[in-house]
């Protein structure tokens, strides 16, 4: 069955993925892996958001069933890490605040980079997107900003489900 990454049998002995099978499967499709019809399928939908929107950068899959609202995030955030809401619009060397909005601005109220980037005046989407790749490099060095995330997404998790209940889902 030619459905998957590689075309041998999975049961097999022999069987392996190779990176050289991934990066193949990306350059056909790098918006989907399988076969080529859920590949093309893929590629349709995105043609048909793409038409919505200006910037081919702002087409997106994300699926949020019940998105808090930026406030509601942006309130959880502070109450938690002790700051105002402004601090999150603040330029400050080395701090996690934008990146940590920024974050759960995307997962929990289904923002786009460049929502973020206008909310938190960082001036772009890829300044959004720099700030999430050194996000976990701060984690990893930071025991108390991992407790914090860890508190964080319990309490964002528990007012989504708090709205979803709300609206009788």
């Amino acid at each position: 069955m030619a459905s998957g990454l590689a075309e041998s049998d999975p049961s097999s002995p022999d069987y392996e993925v190779t990176s050289d099978d991934f990066k193949v499967a990306l350059k056909e499709s790098p918006r989907s892996i399988g076969s080529d019809g859920f590949r093309a399928r893929i590629d349709e939908l995105y043609q048909k958001r793409l038409e919505k929107h200006t910037r081919p950068e702002d087409v997106s899959f994300r699926q949020i069933r019940e998105p808090l609202s930026a406030d509601d995030v942006l309130t959880i955030l502070s109450e938690v890490l002790g700051v105002e809401i402004e601090e999150f619009k603040r330029r400050r060397h080395s701090s996690p605040l934008r990146a940590l909005a920024a974050r759960y601005l995307i997962r929990y109220a289904g923002q786009s980079q460049r929502d973020v980037a206008d909310l938190l005046d960082v001036g772009s989407g890829s300044a959004v997107c720099k700030q999430l790749n050194r996000l976990p490099e701060k984690l990893s060095k930071d025991r108390r900003l991992r407790r914090q995330v860890k508190q964080l997404e319990a309490q964002l998790s528990a007012a989504r489900r708090s709205r979803a209940k709300g609206n009788g889902t």
